[in-house]
């Protein structure tokens, strides 16, 4: 034990001795160990069920804005914010990616790409709450070591898209709140413009304008300030987020006021609807109970994040009351914890009072998880110094105790982010099923018939993957129980995608692949026809997807025979 602790001061004395110089250089060290990982394993993720129809938002946005091309009016997605669809077009296009597969390799490296930005930029903001490097990097890994986040990272341009450019917002923010009054209105130029791209993304960006007029506010209401400047400074940003939102937003450019209240009534609760399953019952998704969304948030994330969130929430909120009013609106630090404390509870809040419609667990819920991760790791730092003050009042032995208590607390989180890491690479590319151990130890019966599991569908892509693989016909006729299946026959190589036929009669087709969604996780009914299973892949032992290979000359031949 004792040499195990001087090995650790060591290391710890050898990190100090590069890093603090150079405060930025570990986060930024991490994040780009993270976009290799994502070199080496991007091509591995498959087509989700809507990619298609956000390629195609990108080109018809752009065709409107360069081209007059009034195919976007009829669109029936043209309210979802077309920014980055739009940024990710022009590159593509650029690169000269014309195969669908080329595409959605570009697609996907990019978006990840863009992740581990927002993930240096989710140390940065933590630091300038906290003050405290490891705090900051706790906030980091907890950030990066979501396996739904993390996989999402390659493909949900919608979700993870509007995540990652509100964590840049944020963090331009608290930059304008740190700065002196010289560079406060640039930088809230700044801010400006990245709150028109997260509200030309989606909507729900108002959270971010929200968060600046507090600031704003604020400091408007202290003595001490400049009230013409604070006056004019607020104007200029306003100004700035609106052409920002306008200009990036091509729908806009006709009707401006009347398009954009279309765009606020129906992005505010998109509407689909849907079955989907949740404990063990389907419901629509126009009627899900109240615990729907806490609930998928506690199963589908690491315990000790949680449990880190628990804590994190009464320290900022204790520490910040501490103050009198007078000395909370003076200090820059309460406006930083307020924002974020603000950032994580108060989209639920207003989700539940209002009624949205939410489905496929918590996706739409997504952009408070940086928030999510930032309270954790201050949770997770004050249970492990109040554990240190309290050994250090009660035992004679302070330095040893402290030493011991600190690497107990550090294996705990060791173990926790080893647990999370091995899920990740034993089910890779799978990393969007995570279900955390209260749920997977038994993952058939704990979350399979509680939860959907590959609800995006990008399994399809391994199982057509097999197909090909394991059949050597020149053409192969399968049926799919949804649309990701036809999505993914794009990530297939070109020769072998000629021969993959999409049949729509289950009579006619040699295989049958069937994902489970909203099946209340019975096996498939395909009558009389002769089958058997020809491959599954699964995450721990609860299936995720399922190949049947169908013998239908032995069912046409029962027919014949009257049988």
């Amino acid at each position: 034990m004792d040499k195990f602790l001087k090995i650790l001061k060591k290391l710890q004395n050898l990190t100090q001795k590069h890093f603090t110089d150079k405060p930025y250089l570990l986060p930024l060290s991490i994040s780009l160990l993270v976009l290799i990982i994502g070199l080496l394993i991007f091509r591995d993720y498959g087509m989700p069920w809507d990619e298609g129809y956000c390629i195609n938002r990108g080109a018809l946005n752009l065709k409107y804005a360069l081209f007059g091309d009034m195919t976007l009016l009829n669109f029936k997605g043209r309210y979802h914010g077309p920014f980055l669809e739009m940024v990710f077009h022009v590159i593509y296009r650029f690169l000269g990616a014309e195969d669908i597969r080329m595409i959605l390799y570009v697609r996907h490296l990019l978006l990840f790409a863009l992740f581990c930005a927002s993930a240096y930029f989710i140390y940065q903001i933590t630091f300038k709450i906290t003050q405290k490097k490891n705090t900051s990097l706790l906030s980091m890994f907890i950030y990066i070591l979501s396996p739904r986040i993390f996989a999402e990272a390659f493909y949900n341009s919608k979700d993870i898209g509007f995540m990652i450019f509100l964590v840049f917002g944020i963090a331009s923010l608290f930059y304008a709140i740190d700065s002196t009054p010289q560079k406060q209105r640039l930088n809230l130029i700044i801010v400006g413009i990245l709150s028109g791209i997260v509200m030309s993304i989606r909507i729900q960006g108002a959270l971010l304008i929200g968060f600046t007029y507090i600031f704003i506010i604020i400091q408007f209401l202290r003595k001490d300030q400049n009230k013409i400047k604070i006056f004019i400074n607020g104007l200029t940003y306003t100004i700035v987020w609106m052409l920002c939102m306008y200009t990036v937003t091509p729908l806009l450019w006709g009707h401006p006021i009347n398009n954009t209240i279309d765009m606020f009534n129906t992005m505010k609760s998109y509407p689909w609807y849907g079955n989907m399953l949740y404990l063990n019952h389907l419901y629509k998704s126009t009627d899900l109970p109240w615990h729907y969304l806490p609930m998928w948030i506690f199963a589908t994330t690491p315990i000790l994040y949680s449990i880190g969130v628990i804590f994190g929430s009464i320290s900022l909120t204790v520490t910040s009351i501490r103050k009198d009013l007078k000395k909370i609106f003076a200090d820059n630090s309460f406006i930083k914890k307020l924002i974020v404390i603000l950032w994580l509870f108060m989209p639920p809040i207003l989700i539940l009072a209002m009624k949205v419609v939410i489905y496929d667990g918590w996706r739409h819920m997504y952009f408070i998880y940086p928030a999510f991760a930032i309270i954790s790791a201050i949770g997770l730092a004050t249970i492990y110094r109040n554990i240190q003050k309290k050994l250090a009042v009660e035992s004679r032995k302070v330095s040893s105790i402290i030493m011991k208590a600190s690497l107990f607390i550090s294996f705990i989180l060791t173990i926790s982010f080893i647990l999370t890491i091995s899920f990740m690479v034993i089910n890779h590319p799978f990393e969007n099923v995570y279900f955390n151990p209260i749920f997977s130890y038994n993952m058939q019966e704990n979350a399979k018939k509680n939860f959907e599991l590959d609800y995006w569908g990008l399994s399809y892509y391994q199982a057509l993957q097999y197909i090909v693989e394991h059949d050597n016909s020149d053409e192969i006729r399968i049926i799919g129980t949804n649309p990701p299946m036809i999505n993914n026959f794009n990530m297939i190589d070109f020769n072998n995608r000629q021969r993959l036929i999409n049949e729509t009669d289950v009579h006619n087709a040699d295989y049958f692949i069937g994902m489970y969604r909203a099946m209340e996780n019975e096996e498939y009914d395909l009558g009389r026809i002769p089958h058997e299973e020809f491959y599954s892949i699964k995450v721990g032992n609860a299936k995720i997807i399922v190949i049947y290979k169908l013998d239908n000359d032995q069912y046409n031949d029962r027919i014949k025979q009257g049988k």
